[in-house]
């Protein structure tokens, strides 16, 4: 059960500055010196309606503005997605459907393309029919927002949905992706979490680089994606993350491990 979902009401999300010394002298801190974040401004309701969930947020340099993807969950779970100005903090048009339809979308997670001047969002897209359930990851662009007035005069969104990751095999699920953005080659890596059912099933990571285009990326190598890390029998892994050293040159991915394989636990 997702508690989360079951308590949250509404998505709030507050600014805050740098570390600052709480002191006479902020050049010179001392041992006793506390040191505060200080809140810009109030606190933003970025979405009421519907049970929601926060999933994840970036940052546009060109246009200085936030996009925050959230889960909503009216039907099915549902991506949606909010643009906040970075200075003023305040909404940047209406929320607007990122992922909806019979299906069931999300988790999901967002990273800004500088190049393209583009936000890639990729989720999990699936759901159980006749005797088979089948989840995949999924991607689609974001542009910047063209407004009239304070509304939104048109969908943000490229008009073409992708698939990320597809399993190989029927008795395989993906789900949970992260993603991270390569500012020297332009490509995006893509991790997430592949499941096998079973008695006692197995997590793994898996990982899929996509080229960087303004219309819609290019998935990098087999459709299911590289094997990142896997340890089963001996241990599951799960809930994987993913950042880009620029100065190195490499992504770390890191992911939580357990030796435990109880499947009554």
């Amino acid at each position: 059960m997702n508690i989360h979902r079951i308590i949250s009401i509404l998505l709030l999300a507050v600014f805050l500055s740098a570390f600052v010394p709480n002191g006479d002298d902020p050049l010179i801190p001392h041992e006793t010196e506390e040191y505060q974040l200080q809140p810009i401004g109030d606190v933003i309701e970025i979405s009421k309606y519907g049970r929601l969930y926060i999933d994840s947020a970036a940052y546009s340099d060109k246009t200085k503005q936030y996009l925050v993807v959230y889960g909503k969950d009216t039907n099915n779970d549902d991506v949606y997605g909010r643009f906040v100005d970075a200075a003023t903090g305040e909404l940047t048009g209406d929320e607007f459907e990122i992922a909806g339809t019979s299906a069931s979308e999300g988790p999901a997670d967002v990273v800004y393309d500088p190049y393209n001047d583009v936000f890639l969002v990729v989720y999990m897209s699936g759901g159980c029919g006749t005797g088979e359930c089948r989840f995949l990851i999924k991607g689609r662009l974001v542009n910047e927002p063209i407004l009239n007035g304070s509304s939104l005069a048109e969908s943000p969104l490229n008009p073409n949905e992708f698939i990320v990751a597809d399993q190989d095999y029927s008795d395989f699920t993906l789900s949970n992706p992260r993603v991270a953005y390569n500012s020297h080659d332009h490509q995006f890596l893509v991790v997430f979490e592949r499941y096998r059912v079973g008695e006692f099933g197995a997590y793994s990571i898996y990982g899929r680089m996509l080229s960087s285009n303004k219309e819609q990326p290019v998935g990098l190598g087999l459709d299911y994606g590289f094997r990142v890390a896997s340890f089963f029998p001996d241990e599951f892994v799960f809930n994987p993350d993913v950042s880009w050293a620029s100065e190195r040159g490499n992504f770390l991915v890191v992911f939580s491990g357990t030796d435990d394989i109880d499947p009554d636990l």
